[in-house]
């Protein structure tokens, strides 16, 4: 249904009908119909995409335009814009599944990226003329027009796609292309339409209602439409795309320390028999070594001590858990020094904020001067033990789980509980401990499934509308005005976030069963669910709002008998309010873990439990019970008693007062705004044996800004998980812009278009002019030759110089060798420039005449694409950390106290570029037959190469045909194409598409099988040498259908059609990706089946 206009042409597909609207050819030469005029039936000029001179048609162009028609959005059964788009075979890594692992703030927006040269690379123009970039960035920090927000579905005529680039013209954005989505302003009467789609496999499913009015006189004309979509949700509970193998203990998306209920440490280990001093001490000597110097450092630099516990076999539990590795010659350097004057009591304070005494009243005071030359020696050969098992593992904590986590997982399936035991070598009994597992995980732990608590289509509901005004004056004024709005609302599942670094919970919490013992809570964060909402399907919502307006208001006519003018304003704003309860505050957290919980609580003057304050209870026991009352204690183990004389007693279940004060909104409200004055001018200079010469100059500016307000505890750090601060922030720019356009018909079959755009920016980055030259050549009347060259322009974002955001991803961790799910903030760059790129095409199209309908087309483009603006990717960061210090980069990557990821901090940079070339190719035929018309189609995308700088100053990496999931490019398949089969006879329409995406190289894991141990991540030094090469992602290949019946003229459904059919027939699922989520989210589509039935009327 894509039809692509290339060559010069005198007369119009006509007599076709809906037969030929109905097919969905692969590079289609049909033009749109000529407009004639009422009055004497002369041929109409229009503006078409690409050009702002006037042309008798849009296939007179020598640039690719592909068409969609309304009649193709109706047959492959689009519910939204994202359905039309998605299908394009020219545009990849678009980001129109709401992945919660890769698009943190953007759910329920669509967007297009032509060529997958990035989101802001594709310029979104409604009726020529731009829309307002939505305040929602996509994870990678970039800008995009959402085309959910633009028009009703039914007020669509036509997407046109210039697929050559087109920023002499445009200006910035246009580097891949452009997409101009173009209204019904011409229609008459009322149209409604309803439609149902539902989903095979769940429950899943659309209602979509809509009308369009239009009317008016000889000099004004008035078009109203309005939509209405309502979306249930997906969740990835119904419909779960993991095989069965990779469900279940340490398999994917199953976190196996960071769950609710959690995993402790305890820091006084389970062996009565040592002194409290070295049982202290043996809980925290294996970190904090500098590698520098025999001693250790207790400064906030070092690592977080992992705790140990003797064991027979090797002196020591040894495991690889991620966090807790001794730093290298960490041991060797404490058998040699013995520990003297290397270990003070500041170094308590200073790293777990508590007196030493808070641990265990016998260490008040406690320095390891205090050791006895015997204890020293102990130690140093506990040290020696450790470096002769060290190799290339660390060393794992004595972590338990949380003692009611069985009980927990009797009342859930996302809570997973299989119990590993060792036996204490004092007592010789067996004791419930996490042991290491593959690839960083624990085996035994208490561990949470959150790869079932997101959602695969988000709850949306979507109210639009649009108007047009068009009044005449005079044939040399012509008033039009459009205003469109678009409410948006989406609410998406997520999982509670883990806490980035242990919670200390002292040995007097009334809850603690490790008698005695302080311990670290490994664990999450409760969230925004409720007591009663732990074990629902609806635990932690996210709010999406997004409202969107804009409003154009022109004046345009005739000059003389050959010019016309168009002078206009333009003015959008996209209100954008994001809400999230899933993260637990630090300091409340804290203080209710102390007992000193609750808004009218005073802590510090009011005894733990007691004047209104209230205790958290992190064990499973708030969660599960029993209810009941444990009393409150000392440090030193006596109760506390109130004000009333009697002992103070906490209940053991959580009430949701204590949920509502640990527990933090995370806020953002963000505004975009678009500003835009032109000015165009366009005619015939004078006459050439060929034809007239074509001239068009004009102006325009534009004002565009960003604004990001968040809340104070996202200002102020103040979250269990996304520690960094983020600050709010307010940015503008104006830009100032000539251009013009010349067509020079040399011969009758030679035409020459160019361009020419000046833009200023001003400030740092400056101005530029890009130019584009392209020829249109005719040999004979069957075959048509074109090819055009330009340069192209991309200023960096308002929010890529000046915004700044946290995003939630998965980054693999070379350190730990295991995936770190953290926060990933980004800073703007006011340094950053601009981006530039150069572009030619060559195409032909050849339409025999011996064969009457047939038609083929064949494109060459190559885009070379410098300076290309990106964010540094954390998997990048994180490799630089392998030698350095503390395996850290000071402000850039920081480990948490356990010596696991914990933040990353990443920044907009100039990369080397991005040069990539391919070949669209397209064949359309229309069979016209006495038992009806058919038409076979096939339009089809070939990348020859994707070559792209990844690293600063590196060499360019062909990366065609891989994921990209590692880096900054967008998914590039080799191969998409689509094959179309339409036939029409009398009142009845039948489509059939069949869909092809290649296959694609997976560059997050190498090997590959049926099970989670036949994966290996990725090396970021030798990648997946020795490891059984990447792993890949399978092709696709799926099936659509479609049965349309037109009713006759007469009876009640008069002039009514109905439309029935099914997206992917086969209901092939999306090959499996090793990666949360199990799809590849900007390749695939994860719902489905899908089935819908539409009718539409006209009155």
């Amino acid at each position: 249904m894509v039809h692509t206009a290339h060559f010069r042409t005198t007369t119009a597909l006509a007599g076709l009908g809906l037969a030929g609207l109905l097919a969905l050819p692969a590079n289609a030469q049909q033009a749109p119909q000529i407009a004639e005029s009422a009055d004497n039936g002369e041929v109409e000029e229009i503006v078409v995409t690409g050009s702002y001179i006037r042309r008798v048609q849009q296939a007179d162009r020598p640039s690719p335009i592909a068409t969609i028609g309304r009649e193709d959005i109706n047959t492959i059964g689009a519910a939204d814009i994202a359905d039309i788009t998605q299908t394009l075979t020219t545009s990849t890594g678009a980001q129109n599944n709401p992945d919660a692992f890769t698009q943190n703030l953007t759910a329920g927006t669509s967007n297009i990226n032509l060529r997958g040269l990035g989101l802001s690379s594709t310029l979104v123009l409604l009726n020529g003329k731009r829309q307002v970039a939505s305040a929602a960035p996509d994870d990678n920090g970039v800008l995009f027009v959402d085309t959910a927000s633009l028009v009703p579905m039914i007020a669509l005529e036509r997407t046109e796609i210039l697929e050559d680039g087109a920023a002499a013209l445009y200006g910035t954005d246009a580097v891949a292309g452009v997409v101009n989505f173009i209204t019904r302003d011409d229609f008459e009467g009322l149209e409604l339409r309803g439609e149902w789609q539902g989903n095979t496999n769940a429950s899943q499913n659309d209602l979509r209602v809509e009308g369009i009015w239009g009317g008016g006189n000889d000099r004004t004309h008035l078009t109203l439409s309005a939509s209405y979509l309502d979306r249930s949700a997906l969740t990835t509970r119904e419909r779960d795309l993991r095989p069965e193998a990779f469900r279940g203990q340490g398999g994917l998306s199953v976190s196996t320390t960071a769950a609710l209920p959690g995993n402790f440490i305890p820091l006084n280990a389970p062996n009565a028999a040592l002194d409290p001093r070295q049982q202290a001490l043996a809980n925290v000597f294996n970190a904090f070594a500098d590698n520098a110097a025999p001693v250790f450092d207790f400064g906030p630099a070092g690592q977080f001590a992992s705790p140990v516990i003797p064991n027979p076999a090797g002196g020591f539990l040894v495991g690889n858990f991620s966090g807790f590795s001794l730093q290298q010659g960490a041991a060797t350097a404490g058998a040699a020094d013995g520990l003297a004057d290397a270990f003070t009591a500041s170094f308590l304070p200073q790293v777990l904020g508590l007196a030493p005494e808070l641990l265990n009243p016998a260490l008040a005071g406690f320095s390891t001067d205090q050791l006895s030359s015997a204890q020293q020696q102990q130690l140093g050969a506990a040290f020696q033990a450790l470096a002769a098992a060290q190799g290339e593992q660390g060393f794992s904590p004595f972590i338990v789980p949380d003692p009611q986590c069985a009980d927990a997982a009797a009342l859930s399936d996302d809570i997973i509980y299989e119990p590993e035991t060792v036996v204490d070598p004092v007592t010789g009994q067996e004791v419930a401990v996490a042991l290491p597992g593959p690839g960083g995980s624990l085996r035994g732990s208490c561990q949470t499934d959150f790869g079932t608590q997101f959602n695969l289509v988000p709850r949306t509901t979507r109210l639009q509308g649009y108007a047009k005004l068009d009044h005449e004056f005079n044939r040399h004024a012509r008033f039009y005005g459009e205003f469109s709005y678009a409410r948006n609302r989406t609410q998406r599942q997520n999982s509670n976030f883990p806490i980035s670094s242990p919670l200390t919970i002292l040995p007097n919490n009334p809850f603690n069963p490790f008698t005695g013992s302080a311990s670290l809570f490994l664990g999450r964060s409760p969230g925004g669910g409720q007591v009663n909402d732990f074990f629902s399907n609806q635990q932690n919502p996210g709010e999406f709002e997004h409202d969107t307006w804009r409003m154009v208001a022109g004046l345009t006519g005739d000059i003389g008998n050959s010019w016309y003018y168009d002078v206009s304003y333009l003015r959008g704003i996209n209100n954008y309010h994001f809400t999230d309860v899933s993260d637990g505050l630090a300091v409340e957290t804290n203080l209710a873990l102390n007992g000193q919980a609750g808004v009218s609580c005073r802590p510090g003057l009011n005894p733990p439990g007691t004047g209104g304050c209230l205790f958290y209870n992190p064990f499973a026991s708030g969660i599960v019970g029993p209810d009941g009352q444990v009393p409150v204690r000392n440090l030193d183990g006596t109760p506390v008693i109130g004000p009333d004389g009697n002992p103070v007693t906490a209940p053991v279940v959580n009430s949701d007062a204590i949920y509502d004060f640990i527990t933090g909104e995370i806020t953002l409200d963000g505004r975009s705004t678009l500003t835009v004055i032109d000015a165009v001018t366009a005619g015939e200079l004078f006459d050439l044996p060929a034809g007239p010469v074509g001239l068009a100059v004009g102006f325009q500016y534009r004002e565009d800004s960003l604004r990001h307000d968040l809340d104070e505890n996202t200002n102020g750090a103040n979250f269990l998980f996304v520690t960094a601060p983020i600050d709010d922030f307010f940015g503008e720019r104006d830009v100032y812009s000539f251009f013009g356009e010349l067509q020079v018909p040399i011969l009758d079959n030679l035409e020459l278009s160019a361009a020419l755009r000046y833009e200023d920016y001003g400030g740092f980055i400056g101005d530029t002019v890009d130019p584009k030259i392209a020829l249109l050549y005719q040999p004979v009347p069957d075959l048509s030759l074109r090819g055009s060259w330009g340069t192209a322009f991309r200023a960096p974002s308002v929010f890529q110089q000046f915004g700044n955001q946290t995003s939630l991803n998965s980054v693999f961790d070379p350190v730990e060798g295991g995936e770190s799910f953290i926060a990933i903030t980004s800073a703007g760059n006011p340094d950053l420039k601009p981006e530039e790129s150069e572009t030619f095409n060559l195409g032909v199209t050849y339409t025999p005449r011996q064969l009457a309908g047939l038609e083929f087309n064949v494109d060459y483009w190559n885009f070379d694409f410098d300076d290309v603006i990106t964010q540094q990717q954390p998997e990048e960061l994180a490799a630089r950390t392998v030698n350095t210090p503390n395996n850290e980069i000071p402000g850039v990557v920081e480990r948490g106290p356990t010596g696991g990821l914990n933040f990353i901090r990443t920044e907009f940079v100039n990369r080397g570029g991005i040069k990539t070339d391919g070949f669209d190719i397209g064949v359309s035929y229309t069979l016209d037959t006495d038992f009806g018309t058919f038409r076979p189609g096939f339009e089809g995308t070939y990348v020859k190469s994707y070559k792209a700088t990844l690293e600063d100053n590196g060499p360019a990496v062909d990366i065609a045909g891989s994921r990209n999931s590692q880096n900054f490019a967008a998914p590039v398949p080799e191969w998409r194409f689509n094959a179309s089969l339409a036939y029409v006879y009398r009142n009845h329409a039948l489509t059939t598409f069949v869909r092809y995406i290649d296959g694609l190289r997976d560059d997050q894991n190498c090997g590959g099988g049926d099970t989670p141990a036949d994966f290996q991540p990725v090396d970021p030094v030798t990648g997946c040498a020795g490891r059984g090469g990447f792993a890949r992602v399978d092709s696709q290949t799926t099936v659509d259908i479609q049965y349309n019946y037109t009713f006759g003229a007469m009876g009640p459904l008069r002039g009514a059609r109905v439309a029935v059919g099914s997206i992917n027939l086969f209901d092939n699922d999306p090959p499996f990706v090793n990666t949360d989520g199990a799809f590849a989210t900007r390749v695939h589509d994860p719902r489905g089946r899908m089935v819908y039935v539409r009718l539409t009327t006209t009155f």
